[in-house]
């Protein structure tokens, strides 16, 4: 066969399942995240949030008690991820799995007009600029 098709069905990640590319993009992006892992002191805002958080899950009332300009689904999202597990690692593991979700849209969307392997490379490129646009935390 020639034409489009066969030139795409040779391009590298051509044949790579939709689970494997969002394996590919969280493994990714724990490896850029992990130097990070556990550390209190990596975001300043994420103290914060984690501590209305926590003050929200012991009866504390947003705005009233405690107060920031921010809307309160993040509080609510901190809230939520403290329910489970109340340490830093657990709010950081959240947001590396948001990051790799972030990355896979990118992934998909770079897929309709890219091939495979360069969509693919999008969602690489999108975790590794999150760094640099201060979206480590």
């Amino acid at each position: 066969m020639t034409g489009r098709a066969s030139v795409v069905e040779r391009l590298p990640g051509a044949g790579i399942s939709r689970l494997a590319q969002f394996t590919c993009l969280l493994g990714f992006a724990a490896l850029i995240r992990c130097p990070a892992y556990g550390e209190w002191n990596f975001g300043i805002d994420d103290q914060f949030y984690a501590l209305v958080g926590d003050q929200l899950r012991h009866g504390e009332l947003l705005y009233v008690d405690i107060w920031d300009r921010k809307g309160p689904l993040l509080y609510l999202i901190f809230a939520g991820i403290g329910l489970l597990w109340p340490n830093m690692l657990a709010y950081q593991l959240a947001a590396t799995l948001c990051a790799a979700l972030g990355a896979y849209g990118a992934n998909r969307i770079a897929g309709l007009i890219a091939a495979p392997g360069s969509a693919l490379l999008a969602g690489l490129v999108y975790l590794a600029l999150l760094s640099r646009f201060e979206g480590d935390n």
